[in-house]
């Protein structure tokens, strides 16, 4: 009986190993040939890429493509099947075309297509890969919003696709000023006054965005600009500066307050110097009678350090940035550097226990520039903020696609203005990836041209129209800006 047992245990052994033996040899795949290969006509805007997959069936074995351009300057053709659309040849038209030929190493099948070049922008903003997920890498990718990009009924979302399939962070375009926080004029009259009506716009605004995981910028807390009718009064009041310091306290700690464990950062003062700068950035702030820092005016330069404190203490877990405009003049952006230094040294000093956290975390760049910005200037001024050690964010970026004298004459935007505006958002990238160590984020400031407040110049990536006041969503579209901007990541 044991050695029945044996013998059974011996064949059942055996009759396993013979099975995975005949198994492992029948999964070997047999190899699958191509059968032909299949190009299509297509235009493509300028500077625009698409990767060719055309060898059939799908799943060959062998998929490798010989490529060629009859006009490699105007659409270039790489290796692996990507055509670039690189020049016009038609310079009245703006049109170019080449014909790209590919033939396949196995079965030495050949096909061709014509690619012309345009200025049609095709491809939509949601049929690309998200700016978020391109650049995750190196920093975060914001655009701002507004209550209508909003649900109006719980559970709040975003309502609007493209915010939440490109961006991961975003910045509240008016809800969260002073003047919406505190009443618009002819209301909030009185310190201590808020209005409880946008306080819970902007907190349905700022649930929908972290429903998604997106994180929100506050802005703004302090200001000279957008303010309620008390804060523009002060300016001109017989308040002591013990007493205007005192409604300031109590305004920053207040909107913090009511926010506190919801924003990721925030804008505490924002624009504070005109440009031009100064020998001492504690003499160089707004205090013209009808556009100055109302704070500047009645309590000092000291009022700088005591906003940032109060917002501190009233959320601890925010980041506090400074903002400001025109920081690519060497003149602005040192007064900036002064002012940061300073407070923050003050901060050291007073509190230790905070164990070298700074009190001014962050600088932001607004970047509202036009094409006579060069990079050069951006990387000059970061390298000036650099040694504070601070974080940086390209806080509210749009670039005019022609010079300030033609924007401010309203003058018609040209194709060679934002071929130009294209190369220029391409070196602004370069500098931004370079300095990635110490930007935080890059936030466009609107999603497309028709969104943006500065319109008529065609200032961002996305080109868009409206119908009435809303924005046709078919219609936000790349533009030759976007494709150079990303062509600049994929070589980096």
């Amino acid at each position: 009986m044991k050695n029945t047992r044996y013998i059974f245990v011996i064949l059942t052994a055996v009759i396993l190993s013979l099975t995975v033996c005949q198994n492992e040899s029948g999964n070997k795949a047999s190899p699958i040939s191509v059968t032909g290969i299949s190009l299509e006509d297509m235009d493509l805007t300028i500077f625009g890429f698409k990767r060719l997959d055309p060898v059939k069936p799908a799943n060959a074995t062998d998929k490798q493509v010989i490529w060629s351009s009859s006009a490699p300057s105007v659409v270039s053709v790489s290796s692996d099947g990507k055509i670039t659309a690189l020049k016009f040849t038609d310079t009245e038209a703006y049109t170019g075309q080449a014909t790209i030929t590919g033939t396949t190493v196995d079965g030495n099948f050949t096909d061709t297509c014509v690619v012309r070049v345009t200025m049609d922008a095709q491809e939509h903003i949601n049929d690309l890969k998200p700016l978020k997920d391109s650049f995750k890498d190196y920093f975060m990718m914001g655009n701002i919003f507004d209550p209508g990009d909003v649900t109006s009924e719980e559970p709040y979302t975003i309502n609007k696709p493209w915010l939440t399939h490109h961006y991961n962070v975003l910045t509240p375009q008016n809800q969260m000023k002073p003047n919406y926080m505190s009443g618009r004029a002819p209301g909030g009259t009185t310190p201590g006054q808020y209005d409880e009506t946008n306080i819970a716009t902007a907190k349905r605004m700022i649930a929908a965005a972290r429903a998604k995981g997106i994180k929100v910028q506050g802005h703004c807390l302090l200001w000279h600009s957008q303010l309620p009718t008390w804060q523009n009064n002060l300016r001109t009041s017989a308040d002591s500066k013990e007493q205007v310091l005192a409604y300031m306290k109590e305004y920053v700690t207040h909107i913090v307050t009511e926010f506190k464990g919801t924003i990721y950062a925030w804008d505490v003062l924002n624009e504070a110097f005109p440009d031009g700068g100064g020998d001492n950035w504690r003499n160089a702030m707004r205090n013209s009678p009808t556009e100055g820092n109302p704070w500047y005016m009645k309590v000092g330069a000291d009022f700088v350090y005591e906003g940032f404190l109060a917002a501190r203490q009233a959320d601890p877990d925010a980041i506090l940035y400074y903002n400001d405009y025109s920081l690519d003049l060497v003149s602005k952006a040192t007064v900036v550097r002064d002012m940061v230094r300073d407070v923050n040294a003050q901060y050291a000093k007073e509190h230790p226990e905070a164990n070298g956290r700074k009190l001014i975390e962050g600088i932001g760049m607004q970047s509202h520039h036009n094409t006579s910005v060069t990079a050069a200037a951006i990387k000059k001024t970061l390298d000036l903020f650099r040694p504070l050690g601070v974080k940086i964010s390209i806080s509210e970026l749009d670039l005019l696609a022609q010079s300030w004298s033609d924007y401010d004459a309203r003058r018609t935007v040209t194709i060679p203005g934002l071929l130009k505006q294209a190369d220029l958002y391409s070196q602004y990238f370069k500098v931004f990836l370079d300095y990635s160590n110490i930007i935080e984020r890059v936030t466009f400031w609107g999603v497309s041209d028709a969104s943006s407040w500065r319109s008529s110049g065609q200032p961002l990536p996305f080109e868009g129209q409206r119908e009435g006041w809303v924005l046709k969503p078919e219609s936000i579209k790349a533009k030759p800006a976007y494709y150079k901007m990303i062509e600049t990541l994929e070589k980096y």
